[in-house]
């Protein structure tokens, strides 16, 4: 998507190790003098151009992590970071599902129940209620 004779520094006129704060600013700054919706009659075209060159600079070295550097003067110190490296696209063979075991679902279901507050409190709730029925049904009996 990058036009060969694009230099995201140049268009954002920054330097190629400024930092993060320093492009966004140059973007903002860049964008609040071409947006389109100031333009002058008969530049609106220049201007969404200027605007799209922008967006399209901040997104290399932001998002993408782009950084164009000039040759460097000797090859032990390069003036600026290497490119970041291009990473293989995962396989897309499925993985295998892990089924848990009827003893580890009881012990899912056991932490749940002592540890999630809402459902130890209608746990207790269930047993205070079939408690009482079961005191009422005893005293019933005698």
């Amino acid at each position: 998507m990058r036009p060969p004779d694009m230099d995201p520094c140049e268009v954002l006129g920054i330097s190629c190790v400024a930092s993060p704060e320093e492009i966004q600013a140059a973007w903002k700054a860049g964008v609040r003098r071409y947006h389109p919706d100031i333009a002058p009659p008969g530049l609106a075209a220049d201007y969404t151009e200027r605007t799209r060159r922008l967006n399209v600079a901040r997104d290399l070295l932001l998002t993408r992590g782009y950084r164009p550097c000039p040759p460097p003067p000797a090859p032990s110190s390069p003036s600026c970071p290497p490119p970041p490296p291009v990473v293989p696209a995962t396989s897309s063979a499925p993985r295998a599902r892990v089924v848990p075991s009827p003893g580890e679902l009881l012990g899912r279901v056991v932490l749940a129940a002592v540890w999630g507050w809402r459902l130890l409190l209608a746990y207790v709730a269930v047993q205070l209620v079939l408690g009482i029925a079961w005191l009422l049904a005893e005293v019933a009996t005698r």
